[in-house]
């Protein structure tokens, strides 16, 4: 805060300061220095209240930080390879409130690519259920081509730990069954 306010006009430190007291768990001051970040540069409004957005949901107002950023979500669904971080953070924020056939909703129509594929099966961490995270991670099988080895094998990975957790053999046969079909597809 004191560089804020030794160098009141100059936003350049705003992304930088945001990163350090992220890292640092200090989420109160993350809001006040992207508030002003955003007030000083409208033009970076949306990488402000993403911040903003993140730093609220880490202090437990998931609906808040959802609201933050809910203005962006259809630019960044038209464009989900240059804004990610809302899509990521509202999915997340749809997870942890248990929405979560809103998030596969969002998130289902990207699966087409490697990159979002990789962020589904990350999400599925998330899901506490076991049902609906045998379903989300079903729903990742049926959009990895066969041919994507190491996607294949995250997911293997995936349902071991799901049957790990649960003791429920049979997901970590299909895990098993996966990998096997994903070693050069010659099962």
């Amino acid at each position: 805060m004191r560089t804020l306010q030794a160098f009141p006009n100059s936003s350049g430190s705003h992304p930088g300061r945001n990163f350090v007291l992220a890292s640092a768990g200090r989420w109160t001051e993350v809001i006040a220095v992207a508030t002003q970040w955003r007030q000083r540069d409208p033009a970076q409004a949306l990488q402000a209240d993403t911040a903003i957005a993140a730093a609220t949901m880490q202090l437990g107002n998931l609906q808040g930080g959802m609201a933050q950023i809910a203005q962006y979500l259809e630019r960044a669904l038209k464009a989900p390879d240059e804004y990610p971080s809302i899509i990521l953070l509202y999915a997340q924020d749809l997870i942890a409130t248990k929405q979560v056939d809103k998030a596969s909703e969002l998130l289902q129509p990207l699966l087409t690519t490697p990159r979002w594929r990789f962020r589904w099966l990350q999400f599925s961490d998330s899901i506490s259920d076991p049902a609906t995270r045998t379903t989300w991670l079903d729903r990742a099988a049926s959009a990895i081509p066969a041919d994507a080895v190491t996607e294949r094998i995250q997911l293997a990975i995936e349902y071991e730990r799901l049957s790990s957790l649960n003791m429920d053999i049979s997901l970590g046969e299909k895990g098993t069954r996966d990998r096997r079909c994903s070693s050069c597809c010659k099962d």
